[in-house]
């Protein structure tokens, strides 16, 4: 959304190009930057493109309220990035395995994209997007749209990997795609109201035409929040931090689909997340082997609590299930196990199991205990 705004400031500053307009369009435009170093790469080339065209390049350069809308846009997002990465760290990790050359060098990279593509917009669609771009009357606003577009696929070839793991990636495509539209939807509308005496008419059919495509979308995913009642899941988390009490100060990890997030919003628990068969992958194509080793000491000298919260996860590190394998089940119970990583394996505990308001705790309790 920020970058829709940015775009719409921009094009407003060209309209009428005054110094508030100039300062809005940068301002907005460094906002979209700094809340997410996306929007930079995507309306890099939009931008650039855009504004030759309304300015001869050698204008261009000596043009205040360009350097003005130029400045605002990345000196914010350039200082918190520098800071984030170089002073304080913290950024450190928004840039690793971005970049794989090896996906993009790779022809079933091209068709993992495209498919995704097709599932979230039907290609037809974005195919009928892109011929409408010829349909745009002004030259200015059809290098925009081209410009807008090159940004997205410099972007999809930025994080090659994500591109077709993750959908939400596809988000910046969605008002690049509705706005290439526009023009071909303007003529369809044109065509069916020119005729004044079937235009009543006319306008139904497209009102139609419309609920034909919304509707079912509405009902698909009305169906699908019908399936599952998430409500009641916040309650399978609550027995994990009832078995937790009193240790809540302690360090914990945990191996699961969603990197604890869920765990840590349904209960008072902070987690760390130990990587996952997707990330041990992702780690290969960058040419960077997972040291399981070294990790393993890091984990055991630094965490109390190792929470397997994800089965199927475990089951595809074998030798991090060997490893668990010699270290007491504090609790078990609901397709949950937390070792306690301070208490290896020295004789066999008898399980004794604690009734609570939430159901069956199973904890396995030594001498120390």
């Amino acid at each position: 959304s920020c970058t829709v705004i940015a775009v719409w400031a921009l094009v407003r500053w060209e309209k009428q190009r005054t110094l508030a307009r100039a300062v809005a369009a940068g301002a907005l435009t460094g906002f979209a930057i700094l809340t997410k170093s996306v929007p930079g790469i995507i309306l890099l080339p939009a931008f650039v493109l855009f504004t030759l065209q309304v300015l001869p390049f050698k204008n261009l350069i000596k043009d205040k309220q360009i350097w003005i809308i130029s400045s605002l846009a990345t000196l914010p997002g350039l200082i918190y990035y520098i800071y984030g990465f170089f002073v304080h760290g913290t950024l450190v990790g928004q840039f690793k395995n971005r970049f794989i050359f090896e996906l993009i060098t790779d022809p079933a990279h091209y068709l993992r994209w495209l498919s995704i593509i097709n599932r979230k917009f039907e290609i037809g669609i974005v195919i009928l997007a892109i011929i409408s771009l010829t349909l745009i009357k002004k030259k200015k606003y059809q290098y925009l749209l081209v410009g807008w577009w090159i940004g997205y696929v410099i972007y999809g070839l930025l994080f090659p990997y994500n591109i077709w793991t993750h959908d939400y990636y596809h988000l910046p495509l969605v008002p690049i795609v509705a706005l290439s539209l526009a023009p071909l939807g303007r003529l369809f509308s044109q065509f069916l109201t020119n005729k004044q005496k079937t235009r009543a008419l006319n306008l139904a059919l497209i009102f139609f035409s419309m609920l034909l495509y919304i509707v079912p979308n509405i009902w698909n995913a009305r169906v699908e929040l019908a399936r599952e009642d998430f409500r009641e899941e916040g309650r399978n988390y609550q027995p994990i931090e009832a078995a937790l009490a009193g240790y809540q100060d302690e360090k914990i990890i945990s191996l699961s689909g969603d990197y604890g997030f869920r765990l840590e919003y349904f209960t008072h628990l902070t987690v760390a997340s130990w990587p996952t068969k997707g990330d041990l992958r992702l780690g290969e194509l960058s040419d960077k082997d997972f040291d399981f080793n070294r990790t393993w000491e890091e984990t055991l000298n630094t965490y109390h609590f190792f929470i397997i919260l994800s089965q199927t996860e475990l089951s595809n590190q074998k030798n991090l299930a060997a490893k668990l394998e010699n270290y007491t089940v504090f609790y078990q119970g609901g397709g949950v196990t937390i070792y306690n990583l301070e208490q290896p394996i020295k004789t066999n505990a008898a399980p004794v199991e604690l009734k609570n308001g939430y159901g069956m705790l199973s904890l396995n309790l030594t001498a120390s205990n």
